[in-house]
């Protein structure tokens, strides 16, 4: 592993991250002091809570900042390695999207008439697919070379994958269509693909607006928000706050339960499940015990946080309070999380074939602020097994002659 001295700092992730602060944290407390007859739906957070809140922000941008003149490279990949590994990750992302994109059409038809939090979730097999296109999609951005890229294959391919996902999110989850768009994002921001950063800020900003907003009016949120409040707006932006958590459960205890912070971290590496270790009841499935699924079953009771979808949520810097023990464990951690991401959005600035890695744990960063700290690393090991497949894929291929002279004359002419 080799550390490189960056040409320039990259602060759009950032940015992004301090929107999602503003958006998941203080946008409640800052409307009920702008607004000049706030109604009785919004209120000021605890000082306290907001205190530690935005010091969470600084020491995690201070993280950031202070590494954002450092690359970082994993492992020193040559050319040819990437222009196969870039050839053969397109080839997936095209079959695996043409396959994902009934399987997402059938699944949205099948959620129409269900209510959000209710019904059927999204099948294991489903996620199955769904992610392996993602992972493909992501690694053939990351790995093309620009210079001998065709974009009108390049957004085409960008196209399929971000409408795969927009499907689900239409009855389903708004964040699923957001992980297909924040990588693209991300790559093209990283890559210096588009300089012009106060047009990318405003198609960022659209794009945010959208994944939003959109699938509240698909999935009829703003109908059940309407029967609960006079605004319904107003209505998602506070029930979407999850700051209020930090103040309710600061002083929860987790007696009974295995530490979540270790279980949300390593989710995909120890099977809990069939170990029937620090698991629980709820989602209709017998899940990890993660912080956020402790919650919805706290605020829920057991047998209601069973038969729902949907819980509070939560938020990365409650689990490092109650997980690593108080305020200067939500400082430090809030640091060195800083530190990885920029370390993280840096790599990204040259072609690698690991960008699945790197941009699926900054796109889960950006929602952090509504999230478990484990979900942003916890999906590590599926990606590095797919790029590794990929890889493996490649090199057999090289063995023939090159890849895309054999890919094309296969699959692509």
């Amino acid at each position: 592993m080799t550390i490189k001295r960056a040409s320039s700092p990259h602060y759009i992730f950032l940015y992004l991250f301090t929107a999602s602060c503003m958006l998941f944290w203080w946008l409640p407390t800052l409307l009920f002091y702008l607004l000049p007859n706030p109604p009785s739906l919004l209120g000021p957070e605890q000082p306290d809570t907001l205190l530690i809140s935005v010091l969470a922000w600084i020491t995690f941008a201070l993280g950031y900042i202070l590494a954002s003149d450092t690359r970082i490279v994993i492992v020193s990949t040559s050319e040819t390695t990437l222009e196969n590994v870039a050839v053969v990750s397109k080839l997936a992302a095209i079959v695996l999207g043409v396959s994902c994109l009934p399987i997402a059409v059938s699944f949205s038809i099948e959620r129409m008439h269900s209510i959000y939090g209710q019904g059927n979730g999204l099948p294991p097999i489903y996620q199955v697919f769904f992610y392996s296109q993602l992972i493909c999609f992501i690694t053939y951005m990351a790995s093309t070379n620009d210079k001998d890229t065709d974009p009108v294959v390049f957004w085409a391919i960008t196209s399929l994958s971000v409408a795969i996902r927009l499907v689900v999110s239409l009855f389903w989850g708004r964040f699923f269509l957001a992980q297909a768009i924040l990588p693209v994002i991300l790559i093209i921001s990283a890559r210096k693909w588009f300089r012009g950063f106060m047009m990318l800020s405003a198609v960022g900003a659209v794009l945010a607006v959208a994944v939003v907003f959109g699938p509240t009016l698909t999935r009829g949120d703003f109908a059940l928000l309407e029967a609960h409040t006079r605004s319904p707006i107003l209505g998602l932006i506070v029930y979407g706050s999850t700051l209020k958590l930090f103040t309710m459960y600061r002083h929860l205890d987790l007696s009974g339960y295995c530490n979540p912070l270790f279980v949300s971290s390593t989710d995909y590496i120890i099977p809990f499940h069939y170990l029937h270790v620090c698991t629980m009841d709820v989602w209709r499935r017998n899940l990890p015990a993660t912080l956020d699924r402790i919650l919805a079953r706290k605020e829920m009771g057991p047998v209601a946080a069973y038969w729902s979808l949907h819980g509070p949520g939560s938020n990365y810097i409650l689990e490092l309070y109650l997980c690593l023990g108080g305020t200067s464990s939500v400082l430090l951690g809030s640091f060195a999380f800083g530190i990885v991401e920029s370390l993280f959005f840096g790599a990204l600035g040259t072609r690698t074939m690991w960008g699945a890695v790197f941009c699926e744990s900054l796109s889960r960063g950006l929602l952090a602020p509504r999230a478990n700290i484990g979900y942003v690393f916890d999906f590590i090991p599926v990606e590095t097994a797919v790029i590794v497949a990929l890889w493996l894929g490649a090199a057999l291929l090289a063995g023939r002659g090159p890849v895309a002279e054999h890919l094309s004359r296969q699959y692509l002419e």
